[in-house]
């Protein structure tokens, strides 16, 4: 009974970790998580129906972009009281973003609240994955074309919301958070830097949000003492693997455009519905 305990316990702990990788690297690559965990369900069949293991590895998604950006947070927080209970214009530009922030999350709060239950039940089918694939790989394409003039400073509370709408897209299963988020951005002529700061922050409420609503389902799963170092072992995986991809990440679009990732999205949108409408 030990040895099929462990090898059973071992085979989860795999499991586990695979589907860590790919929410540690798609959460922040515009390939998106969701629609990559469904491709991962069906093609090597591991199962995710598993909704608190979901909401628990982006809780490690959120954790490592918090570390990665929590000089930037905390001058934001720090500027925003000061410039409201003092004025300083020096902190003027991060009480505006502060603003800009919450602006830009509300679409995405008052959508997810309304589509959840949609989504769960008739987008996650494989073919219809591929076909949001398809579409985030043609919005970062549109993307690359793109003017980029305006840095965070010149943001207004229209742009904040305009890219607060393009994240609303990245709920659907197979178009990117980040992609949807950075391609609102480019919308409004952000440079792509500037683009991607403002998208992963801005990922941080909806994400904590999610995390604060399921803490009880979160609970439940840690109770069971027979999941409790595979989850534990999924967060770590998640937390480093998100913040290497960040890292990455940063560093590939300083030099490159968005393109490679709008290749890649077209050839996995492609392929996975030609294997559901004749092989899977």
């Amino acid at each position: 009974m030990n040895t099929l305990f462990l090898v059973s316990n071992l085979e989860i702990i795999i499991k586990y970790i695979i589907i860590a990788l790919i929410q540690g690297i798609a959460e922040i690559l515009p390939i998106s998580s969701s629609g990559h965990m469904i491709i991962a369900q069906a093609v090597l069949g591991i199962e995710t129906s598993d909704l608190s293991l979901e909401i628990f590895l982006h809780f490690g998604s959120l954790i490592a972009i918090f570390i990665f950006f929590r000089k930037k947070i905390w001058a934001i927080i720090k500027d925003f009281f000061v410039y409201l209970f003092k004025k300083d214009e020096n902190a003027k530009a991060n009480y505006k973003l502060a603003w800009y922030i919450v602006i830009a999350t509300i679409p995405a709060a008052i959508a997810g609240l309304f589509l959840e239950d949609i989504i769960g039940k008739y987008l996650k089918q494989l073919w219809i994955v591929g076909i949001f694939l398809l579409i985030t790989s043609a919005l970062l394409y549109l993307s690359c074309k793109a003017k980029r003039e305006k840095e965070l400073k010149d943001l207004t509370w229209k742009n904040a919301l305009a890219i607060g709408l393009f994240q609303c897209l990245g709920l659907l299963p197979g178009i990117s958070r980040s992609g949807s988020t950075l391609v609102g951005g480019a919308s409004q002529k952000v440079k792509q830097t500037d683009a991607a700061d403002f998208a992963f922050i801005l990922a941080l409420p909806v994400m904590l949000g999610s995390a604060i609503l399921s803490i009880g389902d979160i609970s439940n799963a840690l109770s069971n003492k027979d999941l409790l170092i595979p989850y534990i072992v999924g967060f770590i995986v998640t937390l480093a693997t998100t913040y290497l991809t960040i890292k990455l990440f940063f560093s590939f679009i300083k030099k490159r455009k968005m393109s490679i990732f709008s290749i890649y999205c077209l050839c996995v949108g492609v392929l996975i519905i030609i294997l559901d409408l004749t092989i899977i």
